[in-house]
């Protein structure tokens, strides 16, 4: 891959990341600002969905024909997954969004602190909603999801810097462009100031 098309990706991340962020966090607040009736009609629905496909693929399995207090078990599962795939997917992309404008590990950061902050926000939402209320577990999981979705990120990141700085090796070799040797880093020479000899605050090599 070429200088100009790396450089041209790196803008159009730049561009796209935070609008998926945006929509994500969107996504999220939305779905705390529905009331409790609403959210259950949400969850039933994609309850029906998994075991729909459940169906598909085994019949006669648990999460197939789950009913009654095994429907309710499900239900609660159902909404843990969601509620940690929807977070880890928003550390992904915070982490992805970061990484496009800077690769220092210091700027990483930002992304832990919206990791934090954001389930808390999200869950004091909830306690001014109908029939809804904030629930310590749920931070927790929503916590969790974002911490793996960021460690997700980095560890991509990692391998496919790897990759391009093994292809960027390659295609110097090919140019015949001699790749510099790391230089050693250089000692700082030691400087005394004289005893009983104060000169404006000078220094002076022994």
């Amino acid at each position: 891959m070429k200088k100009s098309t790396r450089k041209k990706w790196r803008a159009a991340l730049r561009i796209l990341l935070p609008i998926v962020c945006v929509a994500l966090l969107t996504f999220i607040f939305g779905n705390s600002l529905k009331t409790g009736e609403q959210s259950s009609r949400q969850s039933t629905t994609v309850v029906n969905a998994v075991q729909t496909v459940a169906g598909w693929v085994a019949p006669d399995s648990a999460i197939a024909t789950a009913t009654g207090p095994a429907y309710e078990h499900l239900h609660g599962w159902v909404r843990i997954i969601a509620h940690f795939l929807e977070f880890a997917a928003l550390g992904a992309a915070m982490t992805w969004c970061t990484f496009s404008y800077s690769l220092k590990k210091r700027y990483l950061i930002f992304p832990l602190l919206m990791i934090l902050i954001v389930p808390a926000i999200d869950e004091s939402l909830q306690t001014f909603v109908q029939a809804r209320a904030a629930e310590f577990k749920d931070i927790g999981v929503n916590t969790l999801g974002g911490v793996c979705g960021a460690l997700f990120a980095v560890l991509v990141t990692g391998l496919i810097l790897l990759g391009l700085r093994k292809t960027i090796r390659q295609e110097r070799e090919e140019e015949g462009v001699e790749i510099p040797l790391a230089k050693a880093p250089k000692r700082k020479k030691n400087l005394k100031k004289p005893a009983g000899y104060p000169r404006f605050g000078m220094y002076y090599k022994e």
